[in-house]
């Protein structure tokens, strides 16, 4: 088969510092190296067809492919691995086999374009940081562009920080000039399943008042004070095919709204 043992020229350049919650964790796609690369993974006939991300080729076929170490069900992602470009995984093939260390999803409905290059981001002193997977280039940005991302009510803060905190793989091109390089993003790839959990304090308020929160950018609802409660528009929007709402209270007792991936909901587990 001849697959992807994907000797990695240039790996020294690859991004090393973790994403918040993700301190030291090996499967996060900073580091690539000992023959793991980050792939596309569509089922394919009786098997899975593999392409390495930024390499513009086909690189063939795996009779399986192994989540268990990524922590995915495979029932949960058969529809999604029917779709071309819809799955990532970090990996490397042993054997007739993919091994998965990790899976990311694109964004429900916001497919990356052809022409596309893949990044993860890494904050650093003097700037923001985004290096092409699997080749290491790094590029210092001058600002990630999200603007083209057009479900409703997308949390455009939490797709920042995922990004640029290397927990996110972004699909895009590198526009403007040198000394002030945009991300200009097509798709954001999630990481599945997200075992982000949130800690929040009820604060005590005075008769007649209630708490109001904001979200913050892990999506964790973070007390802001109180409020008295008001007349709120009698308003719900509707999210987007794929995406379902979350809402919160926020002045006046009034409701703040964002539209999440139905496959990635807010944190819901609190300790």
């Amino acid at each position: 088969m001849g697959l992807l043992l994907l000797v990695l020229a240039a790996a020294t350049g690859a991004c090393s510092a973790a994403g918040p919650g993700n301190a030291g964790d090996p499967s996060v796609p900073q580091t690539v190296d000992g023959g793991a690369s980050l792939v596309f993974v569509q089922s394919s006939g009786n098997g899975y067809a593999i392409s390495e991300l930024n390499a513009r080729t086909e690189n063939g076929d795996v009779g399986s492919v192994d989540f268990s170490a990524a922590g995915v069900d495979p029932r949960d992602l058969a529809s999604a691995l029917a779709v071309p470009r819809t799955v990532v995984a970090l990996g490397a093939v042993r054997g007739d086999t993919f091994v998965a260390s990790a899976v990311y999803r694109t964004l429900p409905a916001v497919a990356a374009a052809a022409d596309d290059s893949f990044y993860v981001g890494r904050v650093q002193a003097d700037g923001d940081v985004a290096s092409a997977v699997n080749v290491g280039e790094e590029t210092l940005l001058g600002r990630l562009d999200l603007s083209e991302l057009t479900p409703r009510l997308l949390d455009t803060v939490w797709l920042s920080a995922l990004v640029l905190g290397g927990n996110a793989v972004a699909a895009g091109s590198l526009v403007g000039p040198l000394d002030g390089r945009v991300l200009d993003t097509s798709t954001v790839f999630l990481r599945v399943p997200d075992d982000t959990t949130c800690k929040t304090t009820v604060p005590a308020c005075p008769d007649g008042a209630i708490a109001m929160y904001v979200r913050d950018a892990s999506r964790c609802l973070v007390a802001s004070g109180c409020t008295t409660p008001t007349r709120c528009p009698e308003y719900v929007p509707l999210c987007d095919p794929g995406y379902q709402l979350a809402q919160w209270p926020s002045a006046g007792g009034c409701a703040s709204f964002a539209c999440d991936p139905t496959f990635d909901p807010a944190p819901t587990v609190y300790r």
